[in-house]
Order: C-alpha cells, then structure tokens, then sequence
C-alpha cells in the first residue's frame, strides 16, 4: 500500500577472523649472532610452552660525557614520564609464568 512504511531489520554475514602466524625459526646464518641466537631460541620454548605474552619497554639515557644538566633532565625527567603516563604491566592481568619483557636502551 503506498503510505505504508515497514522497517527490515538487514542482517550481514558473519565475518570471518583470519589468525594471524607468527612463525619463529633460528636461521642457520653465520651472520646472526650468539646472543640472537639464544634470544630466538628461548621465543621458540616460550611458544611451545604455551601462551606466551611479549611485553617490550624502552628506556632512554643520557650519553656519557653530556653535560650534568642534560644528564638530569633526560635521564629523570624522561623516567619521570614513563613512570607516570602508562599503565602498570599488571594492570594486564597476564599470569607472570607466561611473560617475557624485552627492552631497549636509547642513548641520546
């Protein structure tokens, strides 16, 4: 009947997730060396164990040799936000068995 409205409730298809792998191999390269190696290694046996959750952090450092003021400000002053603008890692509530932190130093 025209004037009529009728509301349709429209349905799409469900979408499917595809999962994503992460394959880790030791390569057999020369060119990689001992302490990669080792750190490869101990991914693999995090995996096998389970489910393994990487969390990685970075610091940041003064060089050697700055002056003291750059020193204070960067070393305190950089630790001072990291410290107070992210989240604790146990606000994850990730069982501490499966973590595994990685890190990096930055010197500036």
């Amino acid at each position: 009947m025209p004037g009529t409205s009728e509301l349709r409730e429209i349905q799409s298809p469900p979408a499917v997730k595809q999962r994503k792998r992460v394959r880790f191999v030791i390569p057999e390269s020369p060119m990689i060396d001992k302490g990669a190696r080792e750190e490869l290694r101990e991914l693999m046996e995090a995996r096998e164990g389970g489910v393994a959750y990487i969390l990685g952090h970075s610091y940041v450092r003064a060089k050697q040799g700055s002056s003291l003021v750059k020193q204070m400000v960067i070393n305190f002053g950089y630790d001072f936000l990291r410290r107070n603008s992210r989240a604790p890692t146990y606000a994850l509530s990730v069982p501490h068995a499966s973590t595994l932190e990685v890190g990096m130093v930055y010197h500036i």
